[in-house]
């Protein structure tokens, strides 16, 4: 404001000296002090009631209450808050937000909390609320106006609007309303979220070089590669001798293979092996990455429509690689499967089957792993005479996971 006061309509010239001087410049100057005197008087009381301080004026308490007006850029430095401590509670709890931003409040048994003194709608008010909890007994519920920020908070129970604790201990809460307290808003600031919610999370990658790993790599820790691809986690904290990152990689082909439709074969006595397939052109076998170790199942029903009893092998081929596998292969519907043990490609018993109409069973299980490059692994069979159909049904299936 531009004061009032003017120290020029007093003239300090006047009385002249050795001069009969006239009275009325007496009274002129003592009118215009007086003036003065009364305009410092409304402006400084003024200022007493309106300005910010530093500290009480003498003979008054500090009260810099600004009612709500604004304060605009402004740089600010060094600030803090206070803290409105409610002691130990239970039932009913609340928090005014006109005793501050921060309050705290230890449980004596369940509490619930309610607000008061909110801003009015289109301010936003804010609460930050210290619970320490002193039993895991002991829960914690919120109005049913906090609909907003509650999905995946810990311990959350939307139909009760009820925070339960899994452990003692000091909890943070943050609570915010624009509207005067018809909605709020809730953070959890100590504890992460149960669960994340969107479609666009993603962790960045992490090259795990050293299973050891470095400083600051705590159990728990999760790192991805999308090279390889693998998915890495860590086991313990950094120590810079027990390895503490392990890592399972992702499939990159289809890993299971099954037979839609019949396969049939017919063949004499030197016919050669064959790669069980069906009318649909699936093929039970599948591709082997370079230096990754497989295991392997097949699951391979079969029909023998000849009229006698002859004999049937059933293996598995690769180009090179270390290969162990065990055949299993019941030769009719009422004998014991006979049991084949290989590591060489095509190389197992033939087995005798007899005719039958009924379903018999093979089994194939094993393990296989090359450095030599990628490679097919294939299942596959022969039948030994040229007067009997062998036929593979569907359902036939390959299993194959990375070790």
């Amino acid at each position: 404001m531009a004061s009032n006061i003017n120290a020029n309509n007093i003239d300090g010239t006047y009385p002249v000296a050795g001069v009969d001087n006239d009275s009325q410049g007496f009274r002129t100057n003592f009118t215009n002090i007086k003036n003065n005197f009364s305009y410092a008087k409304t402006e400084i009381t003024d200022l007493q009631a309106k300005a910010i301080l530093k500290s009480a004026l003498t003979g008054t308490a500090l009260d810099n209450n600004m009612a709500g007006s604004i304060l605009s850029s402004a740089e600010i430095k060094d600030f803090r808050e206070t803290r409105y401590d409610l002691g130990y509670v239970t039932g009913t709890v609340t928090l005014n937000h006109a005793n501050g931003h921060y309050q705290q409040a230890t449980t004596s048994d369940d509490i619930t909390i309610t607000f008061s003194n909110l801003p009015a709608a289109g301010k936003v008010g804010r609460i930050k609320f210290e619970i320490t909890v002193a039993s895991t007994d002991h829960t914690l519920t919120i109005p049913a106006a906090v609909s907003l920020g509650t999905k995946g908070i810990a311990g959350y129970n939307s139909s009760t609007y009820t925070i339960t604790f899994s452990e003692t201990g000091t909890y943070i809460f943050e609570f915010t309303t624009d509207d005067a307290g018809t909605t709020y808003h809730i953070e959890d600031l100590s504890r992460p979220r149960n669960y994340f919610h969107s479609n666009n999370i993603r962790l960045i990658n992490k090259y795990i070089t050293d299973a050891r790993g470095a400083s600051g790599d705590v159990a728990g820790m999760l790192a991805v590669d999308t090279t390889t691809p693998c998915i890495w986690l860590c086991t313990g904290t950094y120590d810079g001798t027990t390895l503490i990152w392990r890592k399972t990689e992702l499939e990159t082909i289809k890993n299971e293979v099954m037979l839609t439709a019949d396969g049939a074969i017919t063949g004499g006595s030197s016919t050669s092996f064959a790669t069980i397939t069906d009318s649909n052109s699936n093929v039970l076998q599948f591709r082997a990455e370079s230096g990754v170790r497989y295991r392997f199942e097949a699951f391979i029903p079969f029909t023998h429509s000849a009229t006698s009893t002859y004999t049937h092998t059933f293996a598995v081929a690769f180009d090179q690689g270390t290969c162990n596998y065990v055949v299993e292969v019941q030769g009719a519907p009422t004998t014991a499967p006979i049991i084949s043990f290989a590591t060489t490609s095509d190389a197992t018993g033939g087995v005798a089957t007899s005719t039958s109409s009924s379903a018999k069973m093979c089994r194939i299980t094993g393990t296989y792993y090359t450095t030599a490059g990628n490679e097919t692994v294939r299942m596959r069979y022969k039948q030994n005479n040229s007067a009997n159909t062998l036929t593979v049904l569907a359902g036939a299936f390959l299993r194959f996971n990375r070790v």
